[in-house]
């Protein structure tokens, strides 16, 4: 029979790639929301209304008093874009009307564009929300890819420190997979009780419209209890691990299966370890935050820089944990003798434990850290108010 390290880890990859799969499949489909409408054929002194035959065909809604022309059709979308049904004949309908060409489908990531978009001010909500929430499921995206890496290295290798920053990307990917789901509802909250949409419908008509959740998004919020749950395995195996696997260099050369050790060096350790993985997940945070930074401040994305000043403020929290960890360690190894060896009480006296320039340079980072952080909010908001008078000036 198996020992229970062996069944705690084949349960810690199963429920990791399993959790991934969810999320990945649920982001990846565009079985999010669909868009109907259930509209009779009416015909008033101010209204004509010409029901559409199926989901590939067009209602169209003209107000006779201002001449105006509105185009209804069943829609269904994701996370990055939203599509529909219609035949070349609808679409060359629309166009006949005075509608403006719509493509099959609207990447809400690539398409939109405050500077030059023609949607109205429903429809620029709309696009944020979607925008926003695309932001939170890239960074979803980096974290299950990079736990399925730093995991397997763990794994092989041992590396205790390494399933910690397993356990913890884990935690991050559920953490923006329900930012996401959350900004979602929020957008399917506007649609669904103020009538918002993409593009402009009548009010006459928002009686018959109705905005339905399908499948991909419980899919969605199943994935992120399955890796929560992997989080907790990692934290479990983790635990496991100390008492009997590598966890010195303070990563692969010590082995307490080979070393008697004492109560003051696993409190050692322990704190040594945790320091490394908040400086490990703060590594991996800046290495996104500055990737969405350049993205962001070259395709003059607003939700992207949210998002980049999002993980430098994060990035700020694991520095900040990772020197107070350190400080505390500091503390034992000054003022209660810990170190990684024992050593005679007799020693204690003259032993003397300094602070190297790391610690200060460290310090001085994280300050310039905050500062960035507090920059990108101010860059966010300028990039708005500028896209905003810009749109306002050209129309």
């Amino acid at each position: 029979m198996p020992s229970p390290l062996v069944i705690l880890a084949s349960l810690s990859v199963v429920v990791g790639i399993l959790g991934s799969v969810f999320i990945l499949l649920a982001i990846s489909v565009d079985s999010w929301e669909e868009i109907d409408f259930s509209v009779v054929e009416a015909n008033s002194s101010t209204l004509q209304v010409t029901p559409a035959a199926s989901r590939s065909d067009v209602t169209v809604y003209k107000e006779l008093g201002s001449g105006t022309y509105y185009f209804l059709y069943y829609q269904y979308g994701g996370p990055w874009k939203l599509c529909d049904l219609l035949t070349d004949a609808a679409r060359a309908e629309m166009g006949t009307l005075g509608g403006e060409y719509r493509d099959r489908c609207y990447n809400f990531v690539s398409e939109y564009d405050e500077e030059s978009s023609t949607l109205q001010s429903d429809g620029r909500s709309i696009a944020r929300l979607q925008n926003s929430g695309a932001s939170c499921f890239i960074v979803c995206i980096i974290d299950l890819v990079a736990a399925l890496g730093v995991g397997v290295i763990s794994l092989i290798n041992k590396h205790v420190t390494a399933c910690m920053v397993t356990g913890v990307l884990y935690c991050m990917a559920s953490l923006f997979t329900v930012f996401g789901l959350a900004i979602f509802h929020v957008k399917h909250h506007y649609e669904l009780y103020y009538c918002q949409s993409l593009y402009p419908i009548p009010k006459s008509a928002c009686d018959t419209r109705t905005v339905t959740i399908l499948w991909a998004v419980p899919v969605a919020w199943v994935g992120v209890i399955i890796c929560s749950v992997a989080n907790t395995a990692r934290a479990t195996l983790t635990a496991a691990g100390l008492d009997r696997k590598e966890c010195f260099n303070f990563l692969s050369d010590y082995d307490e299966e080979s070393m008697v050790v004492s109560t003051n060096t696993k409190s050692f350790m322990g704190l040594h370890n945790s320091t490394v993985v908040c400086f490990m997940v703060t590594i991996i945070d800046l290495i996104v935050a500055n990737f969405l930074a350049i993205l962001g401040t070259y395709r003059k994305m607003v939700p992207v820089c949210m998002v980049a000043g999002a993980l430098y403020c994060i990035a700020c929290v694991f520095v900040f944990f990772g020197l107070v960890i350190f400080h505390l360690k500091h503390h034992y190894e000054h003022y209660y003798c810990h170190a990684l060896y024992d050593i005679p009480d007799s020693v204690c006296p003259v032993r003397d434990v300094s602070v190297g320039w790391p610690a200060p340079l460290a310090w001085f980072s994280l300050i310039l850290l905050v500062a960035d952080s507090i920059f990108w909010v101010f860059l966010t908001q300028a990039l708005r108010i500028i896209k905003t008078k810009t749109m306002s000036d050209k129309y």
